[in-house]
């Protein structure tokens, strides 16, 4: 059943599955301290329809990971190799289990914390979620 809360807990599930990932949290605390981890949330978002029209949702989900910078040579290596294994988890499950109904789209970017000597990847992915409701 498609789902925003469904769709979000799908995301920090594929974040989880990472080599090396040390926290995802479908609900994530106030603090987390171990590298890497990553934060998934709604970003963004659409509704229309209501009334006599389903609801239709078009949605941005956001997941930062957030890495300790150590040495920037294999930092960017392991960077890389998180773009490359996250982007095949999500581009393989279209659907996010069943929770939207089309992934259509799916960027990132280059996060750079100067203050906190870490870095990160910010992911967008966007969906559509359709709601039977009338």
């Amino acid at each position: 059943m498609t789902s925003f809360t469904g769709a979000i807990q799908r995301v920090a599930f594929h974040a989880r599955g990472l080599k090396g990932m040390m926290g995802a949290p479908d609900d994530p605390p106030g603090v987390l301290s171990s590298f890497p981890f990553a934060v998934t949330f709604g970003g963004r978002g659409d509704f229309t329809g209501g009334e006599s029209q389903p609801i239709r949702g078009v949605h941005t989900l956001v997941c930062d990971m957030h890495f300790a910078l150590r040495d920037l040579g294999s930092d960017t290596r392991r960077m890389n190799d998180y773009i490359q294994a996250f982007s095949n988890a999500v581009m393989n499950d279209t659907a996010l289990n069943g929770t939207v109904d089309s992934l259509n789209g799916v960027t990132y970017e280059f996060m750079s914390f100067d203050y906190s000597g870490t870095y990160g990847i910010r992911w967008e992915l966007d969906c559509k979620i359709m709601d039977g409701t009338k």
